[in-house]
């Protein structure tokens, strides 16, 4: 159908099957697709608009483990300890303990953190606004997760 360079959008008929290859380019290297699949080659069934997204890292190497910092603050933005949490992944609690609780997540796995109320510590919302006690993400990268209490 065509080459290009990413972000790259093309016209396709529904029903119809696509490859999409990528490559590496210079210390750019192909790591893995947002999905977790590792293929370069990745084969779609077109039903209605879709997107693609192809991780890389920019070092010359693909990690396959990032450490996963989740951490309790303040509304007023300081640093407390001793808030309960869970870490699940495919239905199975993967780590469990209180804040700060660091651990090491599988690049591509999603992983789903719940943090637990206590006494008059109660949630408030995470560093990205959600309001919501369990956060859903997808490891890529080190990251530190902000869990915000009232206090």
């Amino acid at each position: 159908m065509g080459t290009g360079y990413t972000p790259m959008v093309f016209n396709g008929t529904d029903g119809q099957t696509y490859t999409v290859t990528v490559a590496n380019y210079e210390s750019y290297v192909f790591c893995h697709w947002q999905d977790g699949g590792t293929g370069a080659d990745r084969t779609v069934t077109l039903d209605g608009n879709q997107t693609l997204t192809a991780v890389y890292s920019t070092a010359g190497t693909c990690a396959t483990t990032a450490k996963i910092k989740i951490r309790s603050l303040t509304l007023s933005g300081q640093v407390f300890t001793g808030m309960w949490l869970t870490v699940s992944s495919g239905g199975k609690v993967v780590a469990s303990g209180y804040t700060t609780l660091t651990f090491t997540a599988t690049v591509g796995v999603t992983y789903t953190v719940t943090m637990s109320n206590y006494q008059n510590d109660v949630f408030a919302h995470w560093g990205d606004g959600s309001t919501n006690p369990a956060k859903a993400f997808t490891a890529t990268t080190a990251t530190t997760l902000s869990a915000y209490y009232n206090t």
